[in-house]
Parts: structure tokens; sequence; C-alpha cells
């Protein structure tokens, strides 16, 4: 265990050599980045400045979104929507979620709703990763349809690089400057769109633990439109909740693990789950480029009327960390088996797969 808390994967035996020192390893997460320390490892064996790198990775995304913007049909008749244009349609009935009936298709008044803000967790290493880069590109989109100000858009990944870091810094977003393991307190004042794509189930427990508040988490009841303009037998009630979810599904960790463990781990997600209302994401065919990418993904809400049945006095208590011991060491079997086979030319899974396993490696390890 490093001063900085995380624990760092190191090889063991095989008869091989050990590394030398300059040369960088990926398999360290970064605890704290900041925007002043864009200076990249082993830069003497690789002479690619930063920003050629990052205007790299610029390319990479403009040619990403463009694959979100193909017909994922086949030419002529019977092409499916893009993914682009699917969101168009989905969108509306996200901004429904947390503007009532105030038109979907135009940005709300400043005075009818609170600010909008985005927190993203979770989104991988970009300028090498084909999951992340649609990943990012997702968080663009958000951004866009929500009317959201870049500044109010707050992102972390404990495997960002100086890239990604740069890459924040391009497009006017914050970067949240350390490991919180989920913890990261959300703001009353706003709503937030709290984006995590396919984090384990520990972050999504951690996350809702440390929100555990009906100000935050629980709906408010609003009505559409002002006593002026409606009268009393038109008004409505819209649920306009504060916290909005774009995550795997919840249901997921719930129902696919067994009853005393989802109790003993993951004590904030059962408590919060059933009570959860959801919106589908677009779905995309299997054959789809960024199909891994979306995977699971669905936007997930507690109402006002389901808020009233909790007990929010109550933190539920952490997620039991017995047997954490014994299973992070076999993730850190798992990790350096990875690696081992991409030095020795062996097939291993994509960044993706190694990405997810060095995440829930580190959230394990901090929490």
């Amino acid at each position: 265990m490093d001063d900085d808390g995380f624990t760092t994967v190191r090889r063991t035996g095989r008869g091989r050599a050990a590394r030398p020192p300059n040369k960088p390893s990926r398999t360290k997460p970064s605890p704290q980045i900041s925007y002043n320390s864009l200076t990249l490892a082993g830069s003497r064996r690789d002479n690619t400045t930063l920003k050629g790198k990052l205007d790299k990775v610029l390319a990479i995304l403009e040619t990403r979104k463009r694959q979100l913007e193909e017909k994922s049909g086949g030419g002529g008749k019977g092409k499916e929507k893009s993914f682009v244009d699917s969101w168009t349609d989905q969108i509306k009935a996200v901004r429904r979620i947390f503007h009532g009936d105030l038109d979907a298709t135009a940005s709300p008044p400043p005075s009818a709703v609170r600010p909008m803000r985005i927190v993203c967790l979770g989104i991988g290493i970009v300028h090498e990763s084909r999951e992340s880069q649609f990943q990012f590109l997702l968080l663009d989109m958000l951004r866009e349809a929500l009317s959201v100000s870049a500044d109010e858009v707050w992102v972390y990944d404990p495997l960002f690089t100086p890239i990604e870091v740069g890459l924040l810094k391009e497009r006017g977003y914050q970067l949240i400057s350390k490991n919180e393991c989920g913890k990261h307190k959300l703001d009353s004042r706003y709503n937030t769109l709290a984006y995590m794509p396919h984090c384990p189930g520990k972050l999504y427990d951690a996350f809702i633990r440390e929100n555990w508040d009906k100000q935050i988490l629980g709906g408010k009841w609003a009505s559409a439109g002002s006593p002026t303009e409606l009268e009393e037998e038109d008004r409505k009630p819209e649920v306009i909740p504060k916290v909005v979810w774009l995550a795997n599904d919840f249901r997921g960790y719930i129902d696919n693990l067994p009853r005393r463990r989802v109790e003993q781990e993951l004590p904030s997600l059962s408590r919060l789950t059933p009570h959860l209302s959801t919106v589908a994401f677009p779905s995309l065919s299997a054959s789809h480029i960024a199909s891994n990418a979306f995977n699971s993904l669905v936007f997930q809400y507690i109402s006002e009327e389901e808020s009233k049945k909790m007990d929010w006095n109550v933190v539920p208590p952490e997620g039991s960390t017995e047997g954490r011991a014994g299973r992070t060491e076999v993730i850190e079997d798992e990790i350096k088996g990875i690696k081992d086979g991409e030095e020795s030319g062996e097939e291993v899974p994509g960044e993706k797969e190694i990405e997810a396993a060095e995440r829930l490696f580190v959230s394990m390890s901090l929490s």
C-alpha cells in the first residue's frame, strides 16, 4: 500500500528481468491530477508531445462521432435510426424527468428550474479505449442536450492520464481533484445527472450512501405552471427529481447476487433500488460498433411518491469488508495475468476489460 492510498499491482517471479525504473506503468492509477501536471512519463522513449497526443485523440473522437451519426442498418430500405437520431427522441423524456411539463424541445427559462450539473465517474482511458471514446462523446451529448454549462461538468476516473486531463481542459470540464472512491457529495442546489457507466456495484453503493438525504436524492413535487397560468383543477403535480443516474441498471446487481450478500456488501444500493423509476436508454444492435460502450445503461431516478416511503433518517451502513482481502488478491492476480499475457503475445481481453478490473481493484482497496 503506497502513501497515497493506492495499492500498486506488481509482477512477481517468472524469471523476468526487473522493469526499468523509467518505464511507465499503466497499472497504477493517479490519485490526484491537476491541469498543471501535464507531463508524460517515459518521454525519452516517446518524443511525441502531449499536444500531439491530444490532437490525435480529438481526431479519433471526430471519427467516433461520425460513427454514432451513421445509420445502423444496411444500405437502401430498412435502415435503422442512427444512435444520434434515437438520442434526439429519447432526450425529450429525459428533459421531462428534470423539468416536468416545460417544453422539452427548448431550453427552460433559468427561473423555472434549478441549475443543472453533471457528475461523471468511470469513463476510463479515452486515448486507448474505444468504449471510453464513445462514452466520452455521450458526455458531450448529455451536456448539450440538458443545457449544462461546461464548467458544471465534473469528471473523474482513477485511470486518467495527462492526456485525459488535457481533454477535459479542452472541453472546459472540471476535474475532480482526488479519488473519492465514489463518495462524491452532491450539492442540493443543483439538479444532477450522475453519469456512471459500467462502474462496480461498490462504487454505486458508496455514491448513494454519501448522498443519502431526501434533499439530495428525493424528488420534489412542483406544479406544471404558475397559479396565474392554470386553473386550480387543471394544475397537475409533476415529479421533479434532483438526481438522475445514467448508469448500469441497479436491478442487475440486486437480482443476480444472493440477497444476504447484497444486504451486506451493497446495503445502500439494495435499499434504494426497489423505489427507482427508469427510462430506457436507446438500444443498439449487437453488431453496432458502440454497443459495448452503452450496454446495460438506463436512466434511473426516485419519484416523490417513492421518496415518501423511504426512511431518510437512517443512513445505511457501509458495505461489509468481510472477505475483501481475498477478493482483491484474486483481482490483482487477474490483472497481473492480463499484463503478463500482453507482454508474451498471448490473446488478452480488450482495454475496457483491463480498465474495469483495475478500477474494481482500486475501489475495493480504498473503500
